[in-house]
């Protein structure tokens, strides 16, 4: 959603992950083979800016604001693997901070 209030204005968003299937296999004994899987996870981006005259704006991008320790999946990822790192998935960022000024002429 984006907000406004007077010179303020907001923009949240929230990204949800379910649960991630990878290539690995867990278990081969039933008449199904079901894929490993790592947790979902859920991100707050934030945009603000702040208005302090029609020429002038102040903005901030916060990007995993709540600081989530997360993994995405990798190629060929397996987790009986114990030999790399990339096995059990690829750690993301964790919170990003950016801002800065706006002038317009």
């Amino acid at each position: 959603t984006d907000m406004k209030i007077n010179n303020f204005f907001c923009s949240p968003r929230l990204v949800v992950m379910s649960r991630q299937q990878i290539s690995g296999i867990s278990d081969t004994t039933g008449p199904v083979i079901r894929r490993q899987t790592i947790p979902g996870y859920a991100l707050l981006n934030l945009s603000i800016r702040y208005a302090l005259s029609k020429h002038i704006t102040l903005h901030a991008n916060v990007t995993n604001a709540l600081n989530q320790r997360y993994r995405s999946v990798s190629f060929n990822m397996d987790l009986s693997r114990k030999d790399t790192e990339l096995y059990y998935g690829q750690p993301q960022d964790p919170i990003r901070i950016m801002g800065g000024v706006n002038f317009s002429l």
